[in-house]
C-alpha cells in the first residue's frame, strides 16, 4: 500500500487503485527534527553567511558581502553571536568586476573555531550540524543561504559537496529539489540546485484504471527484465 493524497486527505491504498488525478508524496518534513534549540538563531544565520560568502584564513575566517541590503543583517548576526573583541569590520573596498562596495568581516581564530568545527576545510556544512537544527532554524538556514548566494530558489557552488549539504537541509524540510551542472567559463563547472515551490508529489499514470492495458493469453517466450 502507498500513502495516497485524495481531495487533500492522505490514506493508504494499493497502487492499482490510484488514479492519475491522485498523487503519492515523494517528500515530507522529517519527523526527527529537534524540538529544542541547541544553537542561537544568530549563529545559524552566521553559518549560512559563512558557507556561502566566507573564506578560511588558517584558523580564522572572513565573510564578505557586496549586496548592501545584507550588510546590516550580517553585522547583527555577528554582534549577537560574538563579543566585539573577537571580530573586526574592515573598511569597504570596491569590487573589481562590479565596482560595488565590498565589506569584509574578519573573525579571529578564538571565535572562528565555533564555526569551523561544523565544517570541513572547504566550507562544507556537516550533516551533524544540519541534523541539530529545528524546523524554523532549517528554514532560516535555507533563507539566508539563498539571500547570500542564490536567486529565485536557485543556488550554485563550485564545490559540489557544499551544494549537496544545502540540498540535504531542504530535503529535511520536505522540499522538492533538482540538480544540474552549469558551466561557468573560467570558473569551471558548478553544481546547481533548484528548489521547487510545488509539493513533492508523484502523479502515477495507471494503465489499468485508464483502460490502456488488458489481459491476453500467451504461450510463447517472454523476456523478463529486472531492475
Amino acid at each position: 500500500k502507498w500513502p495516497v493524497k485524495r481531495c487533500g486527505v492522505y490514506e493508504l491504498d494499493y497502487f492499482h487503485n490510484i488514479n492519475s488525478y491522485e498523487s503519492i508524496p515523494s517528500g515530507a518534513v522529517s519527523s526527527e527534527l529537534p524540538a529544542t534549540r541547541l544553537f542561537s538563531d544568530s549563529f545559524v544565520e552566521l553559518m549560512a553567511w559563512f558557507w556561502t560568502e566566507g573564506y578560511i584564513h588558517g584558523k580564522a575566517i572572513e565573510i564578505s558581502q557586496a549586496k548592501s541590503e545584507n550588510f546590516e543583517r550580517i553585522r547583527k548576526s555577528i554582534r549577537e553571536t560574538f563579543d566585539e573583541k573577537f571580530w573586526v569590520e574592515r573598511e569597504p573596498r570596491l569590487r573589481k568586476n562590479t565596482n560595488l562596495p565590498l565589506i569584509r568581516w574578519y573573525i579571529y581564530h578564538i571565535a572562528a573555531f565555533a564555526i569551523l568545527r561544523w565544517c570541513d576545510g572547504k566550507k562544507v556544512v556537516s550533516h551533524e550540524f544540519i541534523n541539530r537544527l529545528t524546523k524554523t532554524q532549517l528554514e532560516l538556514f535555507v533563507e539566508v543561504s539563498l539571500l547570500a548566494d542564490g536567486h529565485n530558489n536557485h543556488l550554485k557552488q563550485a564545490h559540489a559537496p557544499r551544494t549537496e549539504a544545502f540540498a540535504y537541509a531542504n530535503l529535511l524540510l520536505g522540499k522538492k529539489v533538482s540538480y544540474s551542472v552549469e558551466k561557468m567559463g573560467n570558473y569551471g563547472d558548478h553544481l546547481a540546485i533548484d528548489i521547487f515551490t510545488t509539493q513533492p508529489n508523484v502523479v502515477p499514470y495507471n494503465y489499468v484504471r485508464r483502460g490502456k492495458c488488458k489481459k491476453v493469453k500467451y504461450s510463447g517466450r517472454v523476456w523478463c527484465p529486472t531492475v
